[in-house]
């Protein structure tokens, strides 16, 4: 392959940039995931709002919850390490129903950052996680590979 049928650099630029993207979403979420699975402790947070939506692949039944880490503290919902808050917790059908009849579910929080929380009976997965960090990791190899093909046709021609 000569070096005008390779990608241009500014297309390989852009999907660094997807790169970055990818393992900056992934590596992230894949760390709270793991220690929130570790250190995590349990309460009951009250359901403020819950919703069920109609997904690509059914329902999803979901709630939005509050609780106290200490009485003196303020109220904390769930977040990420993006800075979103009162995120939505996917729960099976049967534990969202018991869930809003009795207005709290059981969560885990990471007592250094309570809103790295989840309902106990809709934990984040790993794989979930990983997909984004596995892409970047497809995406990194295909550059490499591009770029050093190009580095080898400049060597030739020189």
């Amino acid at each position: 392959m000569n070096e005008a049928q390779m990608p241009s650099k500014l297309n390989v630029a852009f999907v660094g940039l997807l790169v970055c993207a990818f393992l900056g979403l992934g590596i992230p979420n894949l760390w709270d995931n793991i220690s929130l699975h570790q250190k995590g402790e349990s309460t009951e947070a009250r359901v403020v709002n819950s919703r069920v939506m109609s997904t690509r692949f059914g329902l999803s039944h979901e709630v939005q919850y509050v609780f106290k880490v200490a009485l003196n503290k303020p109220l904390v919902g769930r977040s990420d390490y993006l800075g979103r808050e009162d995120l939505w917790s996917s729960l099976p059908e049967t534990k969202w129903q018991e869930a809003v009849s009795r207005g709290f579910v059981s969560i885990k929080y990471h007592p250094d950052n309570p809103g790295n929380n989840a309902p106990v009976d809709g934990m984040p997965d790993y794989l979930d996680d990983c997909v984004p960090i596995f892409l970047g990791l497809v995406l990194l190899t295909g550059i490499i590979v591009i770029e050093r093909k190009r580095h080898q046709a400049k060597a030739k021609t020189s």
